[in-house]
Order: C-alpha cells, then sequence, then structure tokens
C-alpha cells in the first residue's frame, strides 16, 4: 500500500505490504478507518487491525508486513462447526489479521458507529460484528444496510425501502422502523452516500436497472428519483467508484471502456438559499446539553475531552479550545472587543482572554467630524474611533428642531453598509438625521406616525430606491420617501408577511440584504425580496423554502452588518437537551440567482414582468397581481432528475411513441423545466403532437391547469416567438388560441405583445386576440365614475411600471380634462375605461406597428377598438394637427394661385373682346393688361409655399429613401412642383402660347391633387378621396377591356367610311372614328354620313351602328355602373378600416420625419394608453354604418352570441336543478340507511316504510321526468335556433341574388 503521492511520484516506497500465500484477484479494498482494512481477496474477507499503528503515524521508517495465509473453505466449514458461530472471523495466531471464508459473505463498506455488517447472501441473513471485538453481536433473518453519518443518524435499511432506527443502549441492541421511504423494493445496493442534509441510495430495481433515490435526512422526504440513471449498465456492466454528496456527482467504470472513468451529473431540488450544516466536534455531534450559547458570530460549546470550551467562529469554521475557567473573561472579549474577528484568528487569543476586557475611559468631545469613525451607541453617547465620545442629546440641540422624546436614537446606512449618518425620532410624525459628512441636519415630515414604544437599534437610508427602513428589537418599519407613508404589508401583498413586518421575536432578528434594485429580508425559512423601480415598489417575491419538522425552531440569529452572511441557531424543540445543534448561513438573492441550477424556482418567477406578487414554495410559483384576490396562474417545479431525463428522451421519440406517452399521462409534462419550459416548448415544432395536447387540455378543469406557454429560460424564446420565426401559421393559431384560451390575463399578454407587429406582417387573424382580456385591461374603481353628464370621449398616453398602477391616475388622465366641460347633472352617460396592455409594442419600437399596418392587406385589423384607439392617439396627439397646419399653409397658395390664373386669364382676354379700332386705342391701356408686378408678388408667394414643401419632401425622401416611391401621392407631390416651376419660367418668357396653356393645365390638375390629399385629414372627405380611389383601382381592367372594344368598332367605322373628313373632328382627323365609337357608347350617336353609302355598305353600317350601341352603350355603360356600386358598397363595407388605415399612412409620414429626441417623448410614445369613451353612442353607431353584408353580419353575430347566452343559461339551470335532485337523492339513501340501520321488527311499519320510499321514488321519477321535459323543450330551443339560421342564410342568399340581378 503506497501514498498516492508517492504513487504519482514513481516512488517505490511503500507504507503497508501485503503478501499471499496464493495467488487470487483482488475484489475490493477500502479503509475502514484509521485503524482497519477490509480487503476482498478471491472468496476470503480479510480484515487487517492496525491498533498499535495508526495510518496517521505510519511513516518510511514504521512500515508494516503481513504474511496471509489463505483459509480454504474446508478450514472454515471446520470452525464454524467447532460451536464459534458467534464469530465469523478466524483470527491469526500470529499477526493481527481476521479471515472470511465463502462468497455467500458479503462485507458492508458504510458500517454503524461500532459495528461491522456482514451479509449471509445465500441465508438473506445479516450479521453485526462490533469492531473492537468481532464477535457477532447481533443476527436478523433478513438483510440490512447502513445508513450513517457520525454521530448525526444512525439507521438500517431493508429491501423494502423501509427505515429503522438503530440503538445501542448499554450493549443492548435495538432497531426500531420510523419510515418506509419509498413504496418498491430493490435486488441489489449498489451504494448509499450520506451527508448532514440527504442521503443518497444508488440501486438495482427487478429489471437490474441502475436507479437513484435522494432522500432528506431530516424529513425523509423523497427529493429526486432518477430511473436507468447509468444507461447500457446492465448490458455492460459498471463499477460504482464514488457518489460525491457535495457537487452531486457519480463517478463509476464500465467494465468494456476500463481505462475510462464516468461522471454522470445529478442536480436536487434542495434551494440554495439556506444552508443547514450541523455543528460537530471530534466526529460527534453538538446537542443542547454541550451547546451553551452564541455571542455574535461565535458559539460556545462543551468540549467532549475534559472540561474546556470550544469557541467556534461561524464565519470561518475557526475552533478555539479555552478553559472554562475563562468563560467570563472570553465573553466580555467576544461582545465588547472591537478587534475580536482579529484576535481570534491569531495565535494570541487564549492569552487575551485570560483578562477582563475592559473599555477603556472615553473622552467627551463637542463635535462629530466628516473624517471621524462612528463605532457604537448607547443610550446616551455616539462612541467615536480615537476613545471619543459626543453627548448626542447635547449635539442634536444644534438643529434647532424641537425633540420630544430621549433615547430614539441610532445609526443609519446607506446601501453600501456606510455609517454616514445619525437617526433620531424627533416627534410623532417627524425624523431627523445628521449627515457625518455635509455636517448638515436635515429632516423628513412623514404622513405616517414613525415613533412607536421600541426604539430604534439601526436603520437604512437607500435614496437609489428611494426607502427608509427602521429596525427596532421587535418591528420592522419601511418608509416610501416619495410619498412619506408606511409600506404596509397590504402593499406588500401577502398576509403571511405580517409576521415578517410586524412579530418578529427579539430572539430571532431576520436578516437584512440590500442590493442595486431589492431588499431581501430573510426570516426563519422564508425568504422575503422586494424589488424597486424608479424608487417605488414594483414585485414583491416571497420564497418558502422546504419546511423541516414543526418541532424545529430558530434559538438564535447574528447578522453584523447588513448585506453580510445571516447565522441561525437551529434545535429541535421535542428534545430538550438531547437536542442536535444546526447552523444555518442565510444567503443574499445574488447567491440564489445561481444559473447553474436549471430548477432554481427564482427563474420562473421572473418570466412575467407585470406580476406584483410572487409566492414560491417547494413545488410551485404563484403569481398574483395587485388589486385581485384569485392568483393568476402557477408554475409547477417540483422538479427531479427523473423528470429532466424524461424531457429530455420524448423528443427523441417518433410521433406515435410521442402520443401514446402523451395519452398515458400528459400532466407530468405540465411541470417547468429551465431550458426545456413545458411541453409546449419541448413541441412547439411539432404540429401532430400540440393537436394531441390541445385535445387532452380540453378535457381538463381549466382552473387546474398551471401556466404551460411560457419562455423556456429566462430571456430565451416561447414556443410563440419560434413558430412566428418558422413562419408556420398553423401552429401560430394553435398556440395564440391556447393563449386566449388557457392564459387570458393582462399578465400574460407580453408573450403576444413582443411579437405582435411581426403577426400582422404574417396576416394572422388576431380577431379573438383583440377581443380577449390580453391586449386590454377594463379599468373598474369608484375613482373612474361609471356615469358623467360630459360625454367626451378621451384618448390619454401614460406611462406606468404596471398596468394596475392607473387605477390611482384618473384625476391625472382624466379628471382635469373634464373640468372645463360644463355639467348637466339631468342627463348622465355611461362611460367605460379601458386601458391598451401593449407596452412592448408602443414603448420598445413605436414606429413599426404604424409601419405593419400601412403595409397589411387586411382591413380586420383596422376594425378593433384596440388598433382603433391606438391611431387615434397618435393622430390626436402629433399627426393631425402636423398635417392641418401644412394644409393652411397649402391654402395660401391655392388662393393666390386661383387668384394669378383668373387675373392673367381675364386681363389678357379684355383687348380681344374689342374692335380692332378699340383694341389699338386700349394695348397701352393698364386697366385690361395683366400687371407684372401683381404676376411676380402672386408667383412669389406660391413659389415659398412650395419651397417649404419642396424641403418637406427632400426631408421624406432622406427619411423614406427608396420606399419614398412606392406611394402614389409623392408622384403628384414631385410632378405639382416641378409643373408650377416651369410655369413660372413660361409665364414670363411666353406672352402667348399653346405650351404655357398645357403646362397651366396640368398645375391646376396636381394642385387640385395636393387639396384632395390634404382634405383626408377630415372624415368625411376622406371616405370620398378613397371612394374614388378605390372606384378607379377596381375599373382598371374593365376600362382596359373597354379601350379595345372602342379601337376595334372605331377600326370598322375607318373602314367602312373610307377615311373620310368630318367637319367636326377638324384637327383630331386621325381619330375621328376612334371619338364616334366613344360617342356612341356615351349616347351621342351622329348618323349624317351613313346615307352617303353604296346600298350594301349602308345595310352593313347600321348594323355595325347597331351592335354598337348595344355593346357599348347598352352592355358595357350598365357595367361601369354596376362595377362602380360594388365598388361604393365594398368601400362602405370597410368605411372605417379604410378610413383609418388613411390615417396610419399619415402618421407614418409623420414619425419617419421625428429625430430620436423626439422619439424619446414619453408624452408622444407611452407605454400605455388608456380610453375613456361613452357606452352606446347613438351619433357614433348612426355613423359608422358600413354597407348592408356588414349590418347582415352583426345581425347574425348578435343573434349567435344572444341564442348561446340562452343556452348557456339554460344548462346552468340545469346544472342546478341536477345538483338539486342529486342532493335529494343523498337525502333519501341518508334516510334509508337510518331506517335499516333501526332493525324494524313489526312487519305493518316495515310495509308503511316501504310504501314512504315507493311515495320518495315517484316523487324523484317525477323530478326526473320533469328534467327530461327541460331537455328536450331545450332541444326545441336549439332547433328552433338552427332554424332561425338557416332562415338567415337561405335570406342572405336570395338577397345577394337579387342585388346581383
Amino acid at each position: 500500500m503506497v501514498k498516492l503521492d508517492d504513487f504519482i511520484n514513481e516512488s517505490e516506497s511503500y507504507l503497508i505490504e501485503f503478501q499471499f500465500n496464493e495467488r487470487q484477484q483482488i475484489c475490493d479494498v477500502n479503509i475502514i478507518d484509521e485503524f482497519a482494512i477490509i480487503i476482498k481477496y478471491g472468496q476470503n474477507i480479510i480484515l487487517f487491525k492496525l491498533d498499535e499503528h495508526p495510518f496517521q503515524n505510519l511513516t518510511q521508517d514504521i512500515k508494516i508486513k503481513f504474511q496471509i495465509n489463505l483459509v480454504s473453505q474446508k478450514i472454515y466449514s471446520q470452525y464454524l462447526l467447532g460451536g464459534t458461530s458467534d464469530n465469523l472471523f478466524i483470527k491469526d495466531e500470529k499477526q493481527s489479521y481476521h479471515q472470511i471464508y465463502g462468497s455467500i459473505y458479503s462485507f458492508e463498506k458504510q458500517s454503524l458507529q461500532n459495528h461491522f455488517i456482514i451479509q449471509d447472501l445465500l441465508n438473506s441473513q445479516t450479521y453485526l460484528i462490533d469492531k473492537m471485538s468481532l464477535k457477532t453481536t447481533k443476527k436478523f433473518d433478513k438483510k440490512y444496510f447502513t445508513i450513517q453519518y457520525f454521530d448525526l443518524y444512525e439507521y438500517l435499511l431493508d429491501e423494502e425501502f423501509n427505515l429503522y432506527k438503530f440503538e445501542n443502549i448499554d450493549g443492548k441492541i435495538a432497531i426500531e422502523k420510523v419510515h418506509q421511504l419509498f413504496p418498491s423494493s430493490f435486488k441489489w445496493i449498489v451504494a448509499i452516500a450520506s451527508s448532514p442534509n440527504k442521503f443518497i441510495i444508488l440501486y438495482k430495481d427487478e429489471n437490474f436497472s441502475h436507479c437513484l433515490l435522494v432522500f432528506d435526512s431530516r424529513t425523509y422526504q423523497l427529493i429526486d428519483h432518477i430511473s436507468n440513471i447509468i444507461n447500457n449498465a446492465y448490458n455492460n456492466g459498471c463499477d460504482t467508484l464514488f457518489i460525491d454528496t457535495v457537487h452531486n456527482k457519480i463517478y463509476y467504470k464500465d467494465k468494456i471502456e476500463m481505462e475510462f472513468i464516468n461522471c454522470i451529473n445529478f442536480s436536487t431540488n434542495h434551494y440554495q438559499s439556506h444552508n443547514i450544516i450541523p455543528v460537530v466536534n471530534q466526529n460527534h455531534l453538538v446537542d443542547n446539553n454541550l451547546y451553551k450559547e452564541m455571542i455574535n458570530n461565535f458559539i460556545i460549546y462543551k468540549s467532549r475531552k475534559g472540561d474546556n470550551l470550544v469557541i467556534q467562529d461561524l464565519n470561518t469554521g475557526v475552533k478555539k479550545e479555552i478553559p472554562k475557567d475563562y468563560k467570563s473573561e472570553c465573553k466580555s472579549h467576544l461582545q465588547s472587543n472591537e478587534e475580536i474577528d482579529t484576535i481570534f484568528n491569531n495565535g494570541n487569543f487564549n492569552e487575551v482572554i485570560q483578562s477582563m476586557y475592559v473599555i477603556q475611559e472615553q473622552q467627551i468631545v463637542d463635535d462629530i467630524n466628516s473624517e471621524d469613525t462612528m463605532i457604537r451607541s448607547d443610550y446616551k453617547y455616539i462612541f467615536l474611533n480615537g476613545n471619543r465620545k459626543v453627548d448626542w442629546i447635547e449635539f442634536r440641540k444644534k438643529s434647532g428642531f424641537q425633540f420630544e422624546y430621549e433615547n430614539q436614537f441610532c445609526f443609519m446606512q446607506n446601501r453600501f453598509n456606510q455609517k454616514l449618518y445619525i437617526l433620531d425620532v424627533a416627534s410623532k410624525n417627524r425624523i431627523v438625521y445628521f449627515n457625518k459628512l455635509t455636517q448638515e441636519f436635515q429632516s423628513i415630515d412623514m404622513n405616517d406616525q414613525v415613533y412607536y414604544e421600541q426604539e430604534p437599534e439601526s436603520a437604512i437610508l437607500a435614496d437609489e430606491l428611494g426607502i427608509l427602513l427602521i429596525q427596532s428589537d421587535r418591528e420592522i418599519f419601511l418608509f416610501d420617501l416619495e410619498n412619506k407613508q408606511r409600506i404596509k404589508d397590504t402593499q406588500l401583498g401577502h398576509n403571511s408577511l405580517k409576521k415578517i413586518m410586524l412579530q418578529i421575536s427579539f430572539m430571532t432578528k431576520p436578516s437584512i440584504f440590500i442590493g442595486n434594485n431589492y431588499l431581501q429580508i430573510n426570516f426563519e425559512f422564508i425568504t422575503n425580496i422586494l424589488f424597486f423601480n424608479n424608487k417605488k415598489l414594483h414585485k414583491v417575491i416571497q420564497i418558502e423554502q422546504i419546511q423541516p419538522p414543526e418541532d424545529i425552531e430558530v434559538s438564535k440569529s447574528y447578522q453584523k452588518e447588513y448585506n453580510q452572511k445571516s447565522l441561525q441557531i437551529i434545535r429541535r424543540q421535542d428534545q430538550e437537551n438531547q437536542s442536535e445543534i444546526y447552523t444555518m448561513i442565510s444567503n443574499s438573492f445574488e447567491e440564489m440567482f445561481n444559473e447553474e441550477y436549471l430548477i432554481q424556482p427564482i427563474f420562473p418567477a421572473l418570466h412575467f414582468e407585470f406580476a406584483q406578487r410572487i409566492i414560491v414554495d417547494t413545488s410551485t410559483v404563484k403569481l398574483f397581481i395587485n388589486g385581485e384576490q384569485q392568483m393568476v396562474g402557477l408554475f409547477e417545479i417540483d422538479i427531479t432528475d427523473q423528470i429532466i431525463i424524461n424531457y429530455r428522451q420524448i423528443t427523441s421519440l417518433n410521433n406515435e411513441q410521442i402520443i401514446k406517452e402523451l395519452q398515458l399521462n400528459l400532466s407530468k409534462f405540465f411541470k417547468y423545466v429551465a431550458g426545456y419550459g413545458t411541453c409546449y416548448n419541448l413541441f412547439q415544432n411539432n404540429l401532430v403532437v400540440l393537436e394531441t395536447i390541445v385535445k387532452q387540455l380540453s378535457l381538463k378543469d381549466k382552473q387546474s391547469l398551471p401556466i404551460l406557454i411560457c419562455q423556456k429560460m429566462l430571456g430565451g424564446e416561447s414556443p410563440l416567438d419560434f413558430s412566428i420565426k418558422a413562419h408556420q401559421q398553423k401552429i401560430i393559431n394553435l398556440i395564440l388560441s391556447m393563449i386566449i384560451k388557457y392564459q387570458d390575463h393582462i399578465v400574460f399578454n407580453n408573450l403576444v405583445d413582443r411579437n405582435l407587429c411581426e403577426l400582422i406582417k404574417q396576416q394572422i387573424d388576431l380577431q379573438e386576440y383583440f377581443d380577449s382580456n390580453l391586449p386590454t385591461y377594463q379599468i373598474i374603481d369608484p375613482s373612474f365614475p361609471s356615469q358623467h353628464s360630459n360625454e367626451k370621449e378621451l384618448i390619454v398616453g401614460i406611462n406606468l411600471l404596471n398596468p394596475k398602477d392607473v387605477h390611482e391616475k384618473y384625476n391625472e388622465l382624466i379628471g382635469e380634462k373634464l373640468t372645463e366641460q360644463k355639467e348637466n347633472t339631468d342627463q348622465l352617460v355611461s362611460i367605460e375605461y379601458y386601458l391598451i396592455n401593449l407596452p412592448l409594442t408602443l414603448k420598445t419600437n413605436p414606429q413599426e406597428l404604424m409601419k405593419v399596418l400601412r403595409e397589411t392587406d387586411m382591413p380586420e385589423y383596422f376594425e378593433n377598438k384596440v388598433i382603433q384607439s391606438i391611431i387615434n392617439f397618435k393622430w390626436n396627439k402629433y399627426t393631425k394637427s402636423f398635417y392641418q397646419t401644412r394644409f393652411y399653409i397649402y391654402l395660401i397658395f391655392m388662393a393666390t394661385f386661383i387668384f394669378d390664373i383668373f387675373y392673367s386669364t381675364y386681363a389678357s382676354q379684355a383687348p380681344n373682346e374689342q374692335t380692332n379700332d378699340q383694341a389699338e386705342e386700349l394695348k397701352n391701356d393698364e386697366v385690361f393688361s395683366p400687371n407684372i408686378w401683381i404676376k411676380i408678388s402672386a408667383k412669389a408667394l406660391c413659389s415659398i409655399v412650395l419651397i417649404f414643401f419642396l424641403i418637406y419632401e427632400v426631408k421624406q425622401i432622406i427619411a423614406q429613401k427608396r420606399s419614398y416611391f412606392d406611394d402614389g401621392w409623392n408622384y403628384f407631390d414631385i410632378s405639382h412642383i416641378a409643373a408650377f416651376t416651369t410655369f413660372c419660367i413660361l409665364d414670363f418668357t411666353i406672352e402667348d402660347s399653346d405650351n404655357l396653356i398645357l403646362i397651366k393645365v396640368l398645375v391646376i390638375y396636381l394642385s387640385f391633387m395636393k387639396l384632395f390629399f390634404f382634405l383626408r385629414i377630415y372624415d368625411g372627405f376622406s371616405f370620398l378621396v378613397q371612394m374614388m380611389a378605390g372606384v378607379f383601382k377596381d375599373l382598371k381592367y374593365f376600362l382596359s377591356f373597354f379601350l379595345i372594344m372602342i379601337l376595334q368598332f372605331g377600326m370598322i367605322f375607318l373602314v367602312l367610311f373610307k377615311a373620310e373628313q368630318i367637319d367636326e373632328y377638324n384637327g383630331v382627323n386621325k381619330l375621328a372614328y376612334f371619338l364616334m365609337a366613344f360617342r356612341i357608347s356615351s349616347g351621342d350617336f351622329n348618323v349624317d354620313n351613313y346615307h352617303s353609302q353604296g346600298d350594301l355598305l349602308v345595310i352593313f353600317s347600321w348594323i355595325i351602328w347597331l351592335l354598337a350601341v348595344i355593346i357599348l352603350n347598352i352592355v358595357f355603360m350598365n357595367f361601369i355602373i354596376a362595377v362602380i356600386s360594388e365598388s361604393y358598397e365594398r368601400v362602405m363595407q370597410k368605411l372605417v378600416a379604410e378610413s383609418y388605415k388613411v390615417k396610419a399612412n399619415m402618421i407614418v409620414e409623420r414619425e419617419q420625419l421625428f429625430s430620436s429626441k423626439e422619439l424619446e417623448k414619453q408624452e408622444n410614445f407611452p407605454n400605455f394608453i388608456v380610453v375613456r369613451r361613452p357606452i352606446n353612442n347613438e351619433e357614433n353607431e348612426a355613423g359608422e354604418w358600413q354597407g348592408f353584408i356588414k349590418d347582415l353580419k352583426y345581425t347574425i353575430r348578435t343573434s349567435a352570441a344572444k341564442s348561446k347566452g340562452e343556452i348557456l343559461q339554460n344548462l346552468h339551470s340545469i346544472e342546478t336543478q341536477n345538483k338539486k335532485n342529486s342532493q335529494q337523492l343523498e337525502n333519501q339513501d341518508q334516510q334509508l340507511s337510518n331506517l335499516l340501520s333501526e332493525q324494524v321488527v313489526i312487519k305493518n311499519d316495515f310495509q308503511l316504510f316501504k310504501g314512504a320510499i315507493d311515495s320518495q321514488s315517484q316523487k324523484i321519477d317525477s323530478h326526473v321526468n320533469g328534467l327530461d321535459v327541460q331537455v328536450k323543450g331545450l332541444d326545441s330551443k336549439v332547433l328552433k335556433i338552427q332554424d332561425d339560421i338557416d332562415f338567415i342564410k337561405n335570406s342572405m342568399i336570395s338577397l345577394l341574388q337579387k342585388s346581383n340581378q
């Protein structure tokens, strides 16, 4: 046997040499303790005793050599038959080693404290062998295995997982069953590992698969269960080398690849915020008999050797042993010596504590300077460095404030643990504090009471969080510095927090941690984390740790400073002085938030931003929101490694296997595993499986389901995100419908909100989504009056941390905007308020929504109140006023341009209206000739206006780039500016020209086209402009075909009349016959030239004329009217949608011109929009008539909804009646059983009893018959509704047929 270091260095020096007389295989070697070694050599078990030279004393100078003569089967059998069966071991006569022969015997590696365990595999017996004498002290007729950890616990385990407590009192051995760990059995134990908190069992089941069980050593609770943890172990075989209980790893060797050591990492569902560790001294647990007390971070207990005391630093684990005579002196140093931590870790600690710690006399000074260090305080003085102290009562008089109380002061720290302030409660509602750095006194007047009977012990002023925390001996007070009020338990969100805030035992003070945006309060086995945003309480997470048995209590706690680890002493209440002593260290939020733990429950608690209260226990994460008592939803987080393995393996199966597995037990895939998510995340790319999940969910109670659709990990993607990126529209619709059905709450809207623009791009039907509770939140609050004399509709933007905060914002949002309205209390209008819950869409990328709405071809998006309200807000906030200003400027151009056209035209025509002589006389008359300065002034004014619009167009080109040319209106704008510039040049260079006239006509046309563009600002004109554009768009193919027919008949007339000139068409003779064909189509019939043709051609010409009249005039003109009517009807149906789409286009143009600073303005781009509008406004309803077909659709939808409501109401009444009948049946059954139990003897009484039962049965039958009648009546109503729907459908078909005719 060689030391590992010597073996690595290839040194041949050894400590123990074993020489066997036969060559066999070494199967196993175990060092039991420092005095014993067990070697399994062939079929022999050899125990070597090192009584004289334990391992720690072995050196190169002291070597041990064993000469082993192996015992044969014959000799061992004779030994057992010789009457020494109480001793299985044969002792060698010369050397200190002992042997057992036979493959039927197995030596357990994990032994009891005073006994070895030997198992007889053939007879299923267990022998307890005394470690000292090696004699059998107890034999059991079944196999037992040992579970033991020093003195902390000692158990025996049988093959049915029954756990027995092992006791050895004065040599009397007894076992008592305490618990059945697992409802199964095993074939063989592979390994058992133990730690202070848990024990781990690796075993082979009936199928010889390696399985792992992890149990809590205090509560026997099953923490983890993994089946088949070592793959192919049965086929290949493996040797388990070691189970690491600290890092949760199993090391083993595969017998096929023996050169490799494999490792399996298994995690357990332990919480990482509390570490419970037993206090152990010399491998023995310290109990309440030995425990003395806890002073600060030091624990004092009695040593097991002599009468000494052990002082242990719980922070470092360093122990010092001192004589008990120095206990008083030691306590004085531990309590008062500021340098005790340094002294304790030095070698002269025992010398220092031999004398009492004497506090040196302090010099009284008058001032506290900025460079002074404040050490401690008492009822009167503030103690400073340099053995100085300040009389606080005298010092505070410098403040000029009045103080009503004494002894109400303490140190106040910032969140970095710097003692910069001294806080004093001056009065019932006022605190005064002294700032050491600025040397100033400051006061805070609270709206809530500050003074309480308990004296403050410490305080924290956290300006970054906007809070003031004051801790007394019994309570913690938390104040909001903005509204000067105490943060009460109702604001914290859960009744159990009262225990934390109001009922703190003086023995178990909570530990406090404070970070950049959170305040953490740890109390016993509950952790509360308060998150702040913009100096307001934003979220509260309460973590309920794994609860220990009820008889365990926290007896003492200590935290030296805020943000330093907290120490607690835990003991059992039911065992009095025999109770074990544990220490518990509480960690901060950063230490709990460990990404290495996939099952860490803090991750799902942060998935949904709007969840304001989160309660985390051992199996669930429950989400709440302020103002609602009912839970919003929950995550199931009771995760074991077997579940993680199931999640990993099921995705590798084919669809048939997956569906079969889900049908057997879908619920086991409801659990949330970080990195995997839930069943929806696992199969987010498998439509067949998702449809199966949907069918299975429809059979379950909606209220019992946990949250199933979420991100698979914090910051990761949800199933909806994945399907949208993959453009899988069927899966998108399926997941979206599941969110609406099972997670219909504003808290879960971020799943859709973050993808809303992409959903619109992919033309997903979102009508059901917009009608759900996800994007809108109806505000029902007494502060928002449901009836008001002012029926004004308001759309207001607001920035909130949480949509529920809107309940406190009525005056800010609406109240102030209604004060100027004249109220008429005689007429009250019903008002509704709702909040648009799309913060990511509105705030993160505020321009994207309007862009995708402009590009969409689905008018249905514009027909819901959510999109309409967003468009109206943006339109009224910054778009309408922008275009109105430009419209008014453009009206200046229009007025000037019209004046210029009229003036120049009439002034030029005046001389032409006179005779030649008069014209000659008036040529020089200024009254009838255009005035050049008037023309210059008009064109200069028009040019200034157009330069303004030219700059605007250039900005648009820069902002939109190539997309600028996708909008037809932009061509009109550029052409208008170019045409007017050309007109100005020609008007001053050419007096009278046809080109000038043509350019004037073009400018007039383009000017009015731009006027039409601006008229779209107003809803009435917008409809007309859109209708004209829609008509021409619908007629484009028809007009093309019409022109072809004109060309056809024009060419026919050209040939028939041999291209003779017609006086009416002088100047356009080449097109005369085409114009003739067009005039025929319009009903202008000119037949003057028909008589001049020959007899044959005249007849043929009239036949062609008749065909032209029929086709061009009668048929085509009526077609045009029909197409225009159809276009008008379609525009009317989409009137509102088209109106809002026009606004969306104009909003996009406006937003593209915003600068980066303007895009950051919160008033223009809030994260929430609040809408106030009257209910059933007749004027609005009348103004939104959108066509006959749409009105029919609305009627059908209303009728269907009404019928559905009646059906549900009838079903509800039937269910109620069924419940009543069931209760009556139960009552009758109870009466029957009571009567039968009395065992009535008289036959007549029995007959009467039977008659009574028969009558009751008849009544019940009558009730059932009545119920059948109601059901039949309901069926008739359903059939009637179906007939009504068929009637409406037939009516629609007939109406459509009539309209087509």
